[in-house]
């Protein structure tokens, strides 16, 4: 019984020294999937969220990757800024912010570009 109560205190003693977790990879340097993308963090959701738009000024295009889709805009006119829609999706950039919005319910907002080191 002694040899229990031991090996359990010891094992739980050693189970205080374990590693803290590790971060997770939400928090790892930005690096688009996407070559040539730029990466935007976002609120909106229950935690930021983080999307990437590869902008394509000869055609008028973005290509936005978010929650593992790709999506193909072509640009609309705007009042200010770029917006891309294809009647369903839209993204709307104005200089290092943007939005993300499906139909008319808006999916992120408050998207900031990151600089390649965040």
């Amino acid at each position: 019984m002694k040899s229990t109560s031991l090996l359990l205190g010891l094992s739980l003693s050693l189970s205080a020294c374990t590693q803290a977790p590790t971060r997770p990879a939400h928090d790892a340097p930005a690096a688009p999937s996407l070559p040539g993308a730029t990466l935007y963090e976002c609120t909106g959701g229950t935690a930021p969220e983080r999307i990437e738009a590869r902008y394509d000024a000869a055609n008028e295009t973005v290509t936005v990757l978010f929650d593992g889709s790709t999506y193909l805009l072509p640009r609309m006119p705007s009042g200010s800024g770029e917006r891309y829609s294809n009647g369903s999706m839209t993204w709307w950039a104005k200089g290092n912010e943007a939005l993300w919005q499906m139909d008319e319910n808006l999916l992120l907002r408050d998207c900031q570009q990151m600089s390649p080191a965040e």
